[in-house]
């Protein structure tokens, strides 16, 4: 794990991948376009695409409020930051059944799971629209136009060094993740190095990029997939060991097909976590260039 100076190795403000006032004026109002157009778009039923693309718009704008708050920009504040966090985790329940859904479809073929994967996920987007508007996007918009009007009028502009600064912290974090992982293999800390992961890419993405940093953008991606992917797999096995989802099993009679099924996914799991440090050493090495491989 790197020590605590690595924080204070911030990028030279005159790096090709400094982050200017008016690049960081340029992205919030884009982000800020992209969801309120996905909101518009959006009813009780949303796409499984467009629940995804504004998911990710919610993330890249945490990762904005992120460089913001190292900033301590005035019109920033928490109920703001709480309110697109809350954006994020609503999103991320019908996310995870989406996605099980499809996985499930793809592998497996017992009906009745099908059917209460689907009912699962009818009952997630039923009014979740409404209460995102009720309780948090007014509030959300509102400090979003005045840190706009902020920009505009030339007060309080956010610098690159805090851009740096919060990305050198992202990068301290995830390779934190990753000693811990090491020291500690197992399915959930492999999961919080995804998290750490994917903040450190979003925040890296604000600015702009030359041939080294669209590779580590990259990397990043792949690692991110790649346990991705495992998640998937434990999301889909918890679901299959609800107690309704057993309920259903035995009065379809099917409860032993239903656990052998969850022993095959728990196996590839399990199969693909002890892989993981072996399968993507050169990626790793190549991100952590400081940890010992």
């Amino acid at each position: 794990m790197r020590n605590s100076e690595s924080l204070k190795k911030i990028h030279s403000p005159s790096s090709p991948t400094s982050l200017a006032t008016t690049k960081l004026d340029q992205i919030l109002s884009r982000r800020l376009s992209e969801i309120s157009k996905f909101l518009k778009a959006l009813d009780s039923k949303p796409s499984r695409s467009q629940v995804h693309r504004l998911r990710v718009a919610s993330r890249r704008l945490r990762a904005i409020f992120d460089v913001l708050g190292q900033a301590r920009h005035p019109s920033l504040n928490k109920k703001a930051k709480r309110s697109v966090k809350f954006l994020t985790d609503c999103l991320g329940e019908i996310r995870s059944l989406d996605v099980s859904l499809k996985l499930w479809r793809k592998r497996f073929t017992l009906a009745f799971v099908e059917s209460e994967l689907k009912k699962s996920a009818r009952r997630a987007r039923r009014g979740w629209a409404k209460r995102i508007e009720k309780t948090h996007w007014n509030s959300l918009r509102k400090t979003i136009e005045a840190i706009l009007r902020d920009f505009r009028s030339k007060r309080s502009p956010p610098s690159s060094e805090a851009w740096q600064l919060r990305v050198a912290k992202a990068e301290d974090r995830a390779s934190d993740r990753y000693s811990h992982y090491w020291a500690e293999p197992n399915i959930e800390n492999l999961h919080e190095l995804r998290i750490r992961l994917k903040q450190w890419r979003y925040l890296l993405e604000l600015a702009p990029q030359g041939p080294e940093e669209r590779r580590k953008i990259g990397l990043l991606k792949s690692l991110q997939d790649d346990i991705g992917e495992l998640h998937d797999r434990e999301t889909l096995r918890d679901l299959l060991k609800t107690e309704r989802m057993n309920r259903v099993a035995h009065q379809e009679k099917a409860g032993h097909d239903l656990r052998e099924i969850r022993q095959r996914l728990k196996a590839e799991i399990e199969a693909g976590q002890n892989s993981f440090l072996a399968r993507q050493s050169q990626a790793l090495a190549e991100i952590f260039p400081e940890e010992k491989e």
